[in-house]
This record gives C-alpha cells, sequence and structure tokens, in this order.
C-alpha cells in the first residue's frame, strides 16, 4: 500500500512539474487595450487627468486613433506584424519565459508577456494588447 501511494505521489510531483514547465503559446491576433493605454496617458499628462476614458476615447478617434487603428499578430514563422494610427511594422518575435521580443529592422522591444496579453513602452506610452 505504501508502495503505492509513494507511486501516485511521484507521478503528481512529474505531472505538476509539467505543467508548471509549459509555455504559452503567443501566436494570435491581438487588439489594443484602450482603457490600459488611456490610464497610462492619465498618468502622464495632466490635463487628461479629468476626463472620462470615453472622453479621451473619442478624442483619439478624432485623430485617428481607435481601437481599429491598432493591432498586433503573431505568427507562427517567427515574425509579426504591428499595426499603430496608420502605420505598419513588419519583424520577427522571440519568447524567452514571460519576455517576448519584437524586432524590426534590428531594433528589438523587449515585452512582457502574461495571460495572453503583451504590454510593450512605445515612446513612453504603455501599450496592452489582449489575445482575441
Amino acid at each position: 500500500m505504501k508502495r503505492i501511494i509513494s507511486l501516485i505521489l511521484v507521478a503528481l510531483l512529474v505531472a505538476a512539474l509539467f505543467v508548471g514547465c509549459s509555455k504559452s503559446d503567443p501566436v494570435g491576433t491581438y487588439k489594443i487595450d484602450m482603457d490600459s493605454m488611456i490610464e497610462a496617458m492619465k498618468k502622464e499628462s495632466g490635463e487628461l487627468k479629468d476626463k472620462s476614458n470615453e472622453e479621451i476615447k473619442d478624442l483619439l478617434k478624432q485623430t485617428g486613433m481607435s481601437e481599429d487603428a491598432f493591432g498586433l499578430e503573431i505568427k507562427d514563422d517567427g515574425k509579426f506584424t504591428l499595426e499603430y494610427a496608420g502605420e505598419k511594422e513588419e519583424g520577427t518575435w522571440k519568447l524567452d519565459g514571460s519576455k517576448i521580443t519584437l524586432t524590426v529592422d534590428n531594433d528589438p522591444l523587449e515585452c512582457d508577456y502574461e495571460d495572453g496579453k503583451i504590454t510593450m513602452d512605445m515612446g513612453g506610452t504603455t501599450l496592452v494588447f489582449v489575445k482575441k
């Protein structure tokens, strides 16, 4: 009986190790989390602190920066496409633990990757992309 319990415990330990070592797959299409971006903008700009998120979204739409203006696609061939404010960047990506590095023209941008979210700093503004 002790041997059976020991074998069960070893099997559970091995299973837990495999689960703990598994990596989530970043491949997919992402959309911008506008509320996260707006909160970051509010922290950076005193002028926006008193405005609601909806007011700021309306202001951004007037400048062509709606949710539809931002997109990120991580492809399974190691390439990605980032669209923002009418610009399009293409490059390569690499996942290392909870860090995903997006590289365009030999210029790497290290981002955080966790729970289907990619968080990046773009010129002082934090952008959060959420997997669709």
